[in-house]
């Protein structure tokens, strides 16, 4: 079993979504505060971009900029007349985890609060569109591809499963199947990253753990000093430090954090794929708001 260590004061209310930056730096994201920060393994955490409503995910680019999930758009963080809304939808609705795939779309799932069953989907933002992949999800939350990038592994929370989708180089998915049915006293399953080797580590929300999963089984624990464990990224020069969120929303226990924490992994993870801004967001002209 691995202990993972803090690195931050606890500040965050929804700790959510590390992404590698290169070297020790790596970015996250407050949901409920709307802020995007930067930090690194000295222990910095610096704001470097706030929003009037929530973020529930972030990505790199290719050209060094971030692509950020609003409440029901996805923008460039420095330019944020670059942007794609989702099809009109209720206002309960926004956006969580999301990711780049393989080709540079960003993929971005949705859910209700106050949450509602079926009432998300999973989005692929390209071409200056969002289209369905997934409908009928709960809380859409973690995604990782295989090396080959074939293959989609996917959360939807309530289920207490990791789900596999045939993925196609158009952004298609195709059929699903269970890649792990996980214990409900583990927690639920959030956020998720994927190592050199094809293990999968699930961040366990109510679980105070992040866990490994390979070859369809649970093969690792790292013990985490706060209950709500949100998401996980591998980050280092090596890529064998592991950054972990956490939420500090009260719950009445007293076992919220808000911090972040590190770990030291005996494997290697993965850099993550980048948006390419042509790719998700079109041509330059195309969904891109009138100057004022």
């Amino acid at each position: 079993m691995i202990t993972a260590e803090r690195l931050t004061a606890a500040t965050l209310r929804l700790g959510e979504g590390p992404v590698a930056l290169g070297d020790d730096r790596f970015a996250c994201v407050d949901i409920r505060t709307g802020t995007v920060y930067e930090g690194d393994l000295a222990g910095r955490l610096e704001a470097i971009g706030r929003f009037d409503d929530t973020v529930g995910a972030i990505a790199p680019t290719s050209t060094g900029d971030l692509v950020v999930a609003r409440r029901q758009s996805v923008e460039l963080l420095s330019r944020v007349e670059r942007r794609i809304d989702l099809p009109p939808q209720s206002p309960e609705i926004r956006l969580n985890d999301g990711k780049a795939d393989p080709d540079g779309r960003f993929v971005v799932g949705t859910m209700a609060e106050p949450v509602a069953t079926g009432a998300g989907a999973l989005w692929s933002f390209a071409d200056g569109a969002a289209t369905a992949l997934v409908d009928r999800v709960t809380i859409s939350n973690g995604l990782a591809w295989s090396a080959d990038g074939r293959r989609l592994f996917y959360v939807d929370t309530p289920t207490h499963r990791i789900d596999e989708f045939a993925y196609g180089g158009d952004g298609s998915i195709g059929a699903r199947s269970t890649h792990v049915a996980l214990s409900e006293s583990l927690g639920d399953p959030d956020g998720m990253t994927i190592d050199r080797s094809g293990g999968l580590w699930v961040a366990m929300w109510g679980g105070n753990a992040v866990i490994g999963v390979r070859d369809g089984q649970v093969v690792e624990r790292i013990e985490v000093p706060a209950r709500f464990v949100t998401c996980a990224t591998f980050i280092g020069h090596d890529l064998r430090t592991l950054v972990i969120t956490t939420a500090g929303e009260p719950d009445g226990t007293g076992a919220a954090d808000g911090a972040i924490y590190v770990a030291e992994m005996p494997v290697a993870g993965s850099l993550p794929h980048q948006v390419d801004e042509r790719a998700t967001f079109g041509d330059e002209s195309a969904n891109t708001l009138p100057s004022p």
